[in-house]
Order: C-alpha cells, then sequence, then structure tokens
C-alpha cells in the first residue's frame, strides 16, 4: 500500500499538485455538487407548490395592461407625430395588431 501512495505521490508532484491539494479540490466539487442539488430541489418544491391558476391570471392582467398602456402610447405620442405620414402609421398599426395577436391578447378587455 505505501508503494502505492508513494507512486501516487510522485505522480501528483510532477504535475504540481499534492494529494491534499487533489483531496480539497474533490471536497470543493462535492459540494458545489450539493448546493447545486438542493437549489433544484427546492426549486422544483416551490414549482409544485405555486398555484398555476393565479399565475396565469395575473399574467393575463398584466398583458391586459400592457395593451391598454401602448393604445395610449400610440394615442398621444405616436399618432400626433404620424399625421404627415399616414403610411407609416398604417403599417405601424398592423404592426400592434399583428403582435397583438401573435400573443393572444385582446386589446378590448
Amino acid at each position: 500500500m505505501a508503494m502505492a501512495l508513494n507512486w501516487m505521490e510522485r505522480q501528483l508532484s510532477e504535475i504540481g499538485l499534492t494529494s491534499l491539494e487533489l483531496v480539497n479540490a474533490e471536497n470543493q466539487k462535492q459540494a458545489a455538487n450539493q448546493v447545486s442539488m438542493s437549489n433544484s430541489i427546492s426549486s422544483l418544491r416551490l414549482l409544485g407548490a405555486m398555484d398555476w391558476r393565479d399565475l396565469w391570471k395575473h399574467t393575463a392582467s398584466l398583458s391586459r395592461r400592457f395593451v391598454k398602456i401602448t393604445k395610449e402610447f400610440m394615442a398621444q405620442w405616436i399618432s400626433p407625430r404620424a399625421t404627415d405620414t399616414g403610411m407609416w402609421w398604417n403599417i405601424l398599426q398592423r404592426k400592434v395588431i399583428h403582435l397583438n395577436m401573435k400573443w393572444h391578447v385582446s386589446p378590448f378587455n
């Protein structure tokens, strides 16, 4: 057994390491893996405890507010500045309608 340990120490010293450094590096790696697993398990527990219906209800509410704010911004800021560029205004309106449809958000809510 002593011969194997001596051989290992020589091999490690050739690459500039000691057995203690190797053990410390492995311990650090295992500790990092343990923290990572603990965080993953905590995240999965949190996901399992969430009320998803409530989350989607709030998301829909935020989407409706976003549409309202966007419409107000367009009416108050963009529309008055776009009077001379009617073609540009039509393109912008079509793009906003397209994005609302893509996000499945009704501007009438």
